[in-house]
């Protein structure tokens, strides 16, 4: 049950898509909603005893002012969703730019996060990836990432797209049944084949079969699908279905996946639609 919705922002066309989608999931599920913005401060010193401090008052002035001007443009935003009928609560949060978004994220205890994202690609990506990779990689929350606009009247078909032969996402899966169930979207199992973890369809789809029924899915399609790698075949499969959200699981986060990604965290920053995901 979603009883809070937590937004980031960051002020961008992207974080504006994924208020107005949150607005709606809050709307519908009689949920609290909390848009927040963090401010972004440069690494603190650090004392010989290992404890950081500020340099200057000048620095803590300029963080004053970044947090007041934060704060105006909020409410800005939120006078021009008043007519939602959904009450916002605003907060302005510190971070160092060094520190990983999720940890100024995760005392609001929310039941779901809902933000915008541009995507990274390139150098960017190589060495920081996305903000919404990043919180995807730590959150304990289902966390749903916008990159375009899209309203809840949108969403007629979900992928789901994973190993079916193991079974251990409980809680993923049950997010997963209350996702659809709140959108009331088709359910497509899609096991991507591919040449490293090639298993044949007799295989693949008696494994889909016992997973929908273990689960009790209802409303879904079983689909193998063949791509040279598991990214690929998720964004191929989801672009040629005209797939409205793409459903993950993600293992969270580890030092080896920070460097070299992985499959959810690559989909985040690639995928042009609506990407769901929970972490095991």
């Amino acid at each position: 049950m979603i009883k809070k919705v937590l937004v980031p922002t960051d002020f961008s066309q992207q974080a504006n898509y994924a208020l107005t989608l949150a607005i709606e999931i809050a709307k519908r599920a009689d949920a609290g909603l909390t848009l927040v913005h963090v401010v972004e401060m440069s690494a603190p010193n650090v004392s010989a005893l290992g404890v950081p401090y500020m340099e200057s008052g000048e620095q803590i002035e300029v963080a004053r002012q970044q947090h007041d001007a934060a704060l105006e443009k909020m409410k800005k935003i939120v006078e021009s969703k008043q007519s939602a009928d959904v009450a916002i609560e605003m907060a302005v949060e510190y971070g160092s730019t060094f520190s990983d978004l999720y940890t100024q994220l995760e005392g609001f205890h929310a039941d779901m996060i809902v933000m915008g994202s541009k995507g990274a690609g390139g150098l960017e990506e190589i060495i920081i990836g996305s903000n919404a990779e990043k919180v995807v990689r730590n959150a304990k929350v289902p966390v749903l990432v916008v990159k375009n606009e899209t309203h809840l009247r949108d969403i007629h078909s979900i992928m789901l797209a994973r190993k079916f032969h193991d079974h251990k996402e409980d809680h993923a899966i049950e997010a997963l049944k209350a996702l659809q169930e709140f959108t009331g979207a088709d359910l497509h199992l899609v096991k991507v084949n591919t040449p490293a973890n090639f298993e044949d369809d007799r295989t693949n789809y008696a494994h889909i079969k016992a997973f929908a029924e273990k689960y009790q899915l209802e409303r879904y399609y079983s689909k193998v699908y063949n791509a040279f790698t598991e990214e690929d075949g998720i964004l191929f499969y989801a672009r040629d279905n005209e797939i409205d959200l793409i459903a993950l699981a993600s293992s969270g986060g580890s030092i080896m996946q920070s460097i070299f990604g992985s499959v959810t965290g690559d989909v985040v920053n690639h995928a042009q639609r609506l990407v769901w995901t929970c972490r095991i």
